[in-house]
């Protein structure tokens, strides 16, 4: 399976312009690199997150991985496919083959839709519960996304906490009577406001980015599913495969549709 590394790489690259803008600007990277102001930014954070949800969602994040880096895909075009593959079985055998065809399937979805029309059950009733399925799932899906957001507004409101007990702490140890302590005032001003950079790229650079990106594969689950709904419907109506096809087509982007074109007689060159 070929993997989704945009996310990965842009990562790095961004974290390295950050770097590179440092050093390039005459900073100090070391300075930068505080572990008590991140202590009292991401513990914080992950606390509060624990906090506000049960501790099972929150460990749940780790598993978010796998869709981020592309290990679940959703091709509109394989549904497509799936869904014809159906509809010339159900023209040819009847709407009793598709038992048998479900048994093969390897998405519970279509698994279960193919089994309910094939189980003879009402078209209004299919409908409804493939849809309840679907608002379920994406029930499910914002619950995930929605950790993210969360850790988005809560890492710049801790970075601003750390930064106002490093101040306190500076101020409290400021004496102007000492030449030494004026001296000082910069360098503790700076320490101070390494906290509130942390909450920001803990919040712009880590939870905002994952949370457009759930979204971006939950609506392509989403479509996919869909066309799972559309396509099923049409084969229970019995709907010529043709036209079940290319009403499911119509659904997807024209430019994905063009582009699967383009690069399907290379593929049938390779073979």
């Amino acid at each position: 399976m070929k993997l989704d590394l945009g996310s990965p790489i842009a990562f790095i690259i961004s974290a390295g312009a950050i770097i590179a803008g440092i050093v390039l600007l005459g900073g100090d990277l070391g300075r930068y690199l505080d572990p008590a102001s991140a202590a009292l930014v991401v513990g914080p954070t992950i606390g509060t997150l624990f906090m506000s949800y049960p501790a099972k969602e929150v460990l749940n994040m780790s598993k978010h991985f796998k869709i981020i880096l592309g290990m679940q895909r959703f091709n509109p075009l394989q549904y497509v496919d799936m869904m014809s593959g159906l509809a010339e079985k159900a023209r040819s055998q009847g709407l009793l083959a598709l038992e048998s065809e479900a048994d093969q399937m390897s998405d519970e979805f279509v698994k279960n839709a193919a089994m309910m029309v094939a189980d003879a059950m009402d078209a209004e009733i299919v409908e409804t519960r493939l849809n309840n399925v679907l608002d379920a799932m994406t029930a499910r899906h914002m619950q995930a996304w929605v950790l993210y957001e969360k850790g988005a507004a809560y890492a710049p409101a801790f970075g601003m906490a750390a930064t106002l007990v490093s101040l306190i702490n500076m101020l409290m140890e400021l004496n102007f009577e000492d030449a030494s302590g004026v001296a000082s005032l910069g360098i503790n001003m700076s320490a101070a406001m390494i906290t509130t950079f942390y909450g920001t790229l803990l919040a712009n650079l880590w939870f905002n980015p994952l949370v457009a990106k759930l979204k971006v594969y939950h609506k392509a689950e989403v479509d996919c599913k869909r066309i799972v709904i559309e396509g099923i419907l049409a084969i229970q109506r019995g709907t010529n495969p043709r036209v079940v096809k290319e009403m499911l087509i119509e659904q997807i982007d024209p430019a994905v549709v063009r582009k699967a074109q383009k690069a399907s007689p290379a593929a049938e060159a390779s073979e």
